[in-house]
């Protein structure tokens, strides 16, 4: 549900040195291709961009969903709240992933590339992950009782989103190039469409808030609900960081900011439409109270590594330009297959390599 914006595709921007006036439409306005895009131009993704998605799948449906299993199995969860824990790790990647990756100038070719991809893929492996760690936490019944074809369905039609958000941002974008005129009006169409995106976002978190409050209130649970919902955030994001930084993976430290960023965000707007869809009264509310917890730890634990790598020189903003600046432009220009960016005053070469190698 909250990926259906249109703002996929990596594709070249029509405006080149328009700046964004609004965080909310980061990922749709940018003041240049990247240079890490430039095989994009000819219908051929980098190796640097496809190496960087390959790591981003293996590290959201392998080692996300180990990490759930093992915390289903460490804190003992009851049956339903383990069931959507690992719904909740096993799902895609969100669209505010990249823009996360975007507020902070990280990777935003990679980010976006890795979410469509994460998106379509998670059709096979979220029941395939739900089949292999249901079964050996809870045994046979618990798949016997779920409803697959619903959750399948979910699956499917957020599939769709991504597919038609997509083509309507490709055909833009071929509008776009016949003149000034049509680039302007491609571009209204992309922010509205991504208003539009948000408020269905913003409307299925408030209701699943108003839903679940009803009967399960989030904030009337266990000490171990918390605890055991916020672990697979924290030891994710460890364990990314350490294994992007692996030498022979030769990820620079953006893509590596990326890739973590894609490994800890989860489209939580999925697992809580499958909890509102396969559990029914107050098996229900009390199902859609992971999702919304996991989205406050993601919303809590990513602006802080975000802003972490920025000071540490890992993404393409400098770390010694104001917070407000980095928020406000795009340094994406800076992108380069080194991961060295020269800073746009003075045309310094800067590596961006630093602590976190």
């Amino acid at each position: 549900m909250l990926d259906t914006q249109g703002n996929f595709p990596a594709i070249r921007l029509i405006q080149k040195n328009e700046k964004a006036t609004s965080r909310n439409n980061a990922v749709l306005k940018y003041n240049v291709v990247p240079a890490s895009m430039k095989d994009r131009d000819v219908g051929i993704p980098s190796k640097s961009i496809l190496r960087g998605v390959v790591v981003a799948l293996v590290l959201q449906f392998v080692l996300l969903p180990l990490i759930g299993f093992c915390v289903v199995r460490a804190f003992d969860l009851p049956r339903i709240e383990g069931i959507m824990l690992m719904v909740v790790v096993s799902s895609p990647g969100g669209a505010y992933s990249g823009w996360w990756c975007s507020l902070f100038n990280a990777d935003l070719a990679l980010s976006v590339a890795a979410t469509t991809f994460s998106t379509v893929i998670s059709v096979a492996m979220l029941p395939l992950n739900l089949l292999i760690y249901l079964s050996a936490s809870y045994g046979t019944s618990p798949l016997s009782d779920l409803r697959w074809d619903l959750l399948v369905l979910s699956l499917c039609v957020q599939a769709v989103a991504v597919f038609s958000g997509t083509l309507v941002s490709c055909m833009l974008s071929k509008r776009a190039a016949a003149g000034q005129a049509q680039a302007i009006r491609a571009d209204w169409v992309r922010m509205n469409l991504n208003k539009l995106g948000n408020l269905a976002g913003l409307c299925l978190i408030i209701f699943s808030i108003v839903f679940s409050s009803a009967d399960e209130p989030i904030w009337d649970k266990e000490a171990k609900f918390y605890a055991a919902t916020a672990t697979p955030c924290v030891v994710a994001l460890f364990l990314s960081m350490a294994i992007t930084r692996l030498p022979c993976l030769r990820l620079a430290p953006p893509e590596r900011v990326a890739v973590t960023i894609e490994c800890l965000y989860q489209n939580t707007g999925i697992a809580v439409s499958i909890a509102l869809s396969v559990f029914s009264g107050r098996d229900a509310s009390r199902a859609a109270g992971s999702p919304l917890y996991y989205g406050v730890c993601q919303t809590v634990t990513i602006p802080l590594y975000v802003i972490a790598a920025w000071q540490l020189d890992c993404t393409y903003a400098p770390r010694t330009d104001p917070i407000w600046r980095v928020v406000k432009d795009s340094y994406q220009h800076r992108a380069t297959g080194a991961g060295a960016a020269s800073h746009p005053a003075t045309n310094e070469v800067t590596p961006a390599d630093h602590s976190f190698r």
